[in-house]
């Protein structure tokens, strides 16, 4: 139904791993961040679907379906900004903070789930502002 992959465009240690559509909606691009010790994956997209880059752990910048289609590819430590924790751990949280009408929110919630891919990371750890995470510095 949709298309996945992705093209690298590299920049040194980061690649910004391009979607279908040239990362328009709902495909994103990606970015992948590569320290001397661990590697960063930020807003895994639906293209990460087949073929996701290894990585250390993700970040998800904001908690729209088109930043978190590509989660499952990881089993690996996933972070949101503290304000977004709690639609990345729920798909039902992510749903109801939409604010749609109550008729709308069943049909919502089945395209989060079956076209996103969105199951939600009860596991997901919130930052604060000013976060940095040590990916063992660059070469």
């Amino acid at each position: 139904m949709r298309t996945t992959g992705y093209t690298a465009a590299e920049y040194g240690d980061v690649s910004v791993l391009v979607g279908a559509q040239r990362g328009a909606y709902p495909y994103g691009n990606t970015l992948l961040v590569r320290g001397t010790a661990e590697s960063l994956v930020v807003d895994p997209s639906l293209s990460l679907l087949e073929g996701a880059p290894p990585a250390d752990l993700v970040l998800v910048s904001h908690a729209h379906e088109d930043h978190i289609a590509g989660l499952g590819s990881y089993e690996v430590p996933v972070h949101t900004h503290e304000g977004d924790l709690g639609a990345l751990r729920s798909r039902e949280a992510l749903v109801a903070g939409i604010g749609l009408p109550p008729d709308e929110v069943d049909a919502v919630d089945k395209m989060m789930r079956d076209e996103f891919h969105v199951r939600g990371r009860p596991d997901a750890a919130g930052f604060e502002d000013g976060a940095v995470f040590d990916l063992g510095g660059a070469p």
